[in-house]
């Protein structure tokens, strides 16, 4: 009886209009504005570990191309004498297209100063 009573009474009290200060101060002392509050915290943590993934990935990718880079120019460095010459302009080429960094660019001059001189025998 008594939750029939309490059901009956909510009908009979007048909602408010929306968004009028009565509203207002309904609303804020209701579990609504909790549940307002979660999702846009949700929304805030899902924007930000979306933004950390990307940002991961892409220090990974150029980890691994920096990886790759330094290990084809390492190969280089020990198999220069071993190669004619059309072959290491070739490599070295590669090595220059590949290069993104100033100081990927400075190594592969100075390899390239480095077998030149070689070449030439001095």
């Amino acid at each position: 009886m008594t939750l029939l009573l309490t059901t009956e009474a909510a009908a009979s009290e007048a909602i408010p209009a929306i968004f009028t200060n009565e509203w207002w101060s309904e609303f804020t002392r209701s579990p609504g504005l909790a549940g307002v509050l979660a999702v846009i915290a949700a929304f805030v943590a899902y924007r930000g570990a979306t933004s950390t993934a990307k940002l991961n990935a892409a220090a990974s990718r150029e980890g691994k191309r920096r990886d790759r880079w330094w290990a084809m120019y390492l190969w280089f460095l020990g198999e220069q004498r071993h190669v004619e010459q059309d072959r290491a302009t070739m490599m070295l080429e590669a090595l220059g297209n590949d290069a993104e960094t100033d100081f990927e660019k400075t190594l592969v001059a100075a390899a390239s100063d480095a077998y030149l001189k070689e070449d030439e025998g001095g």
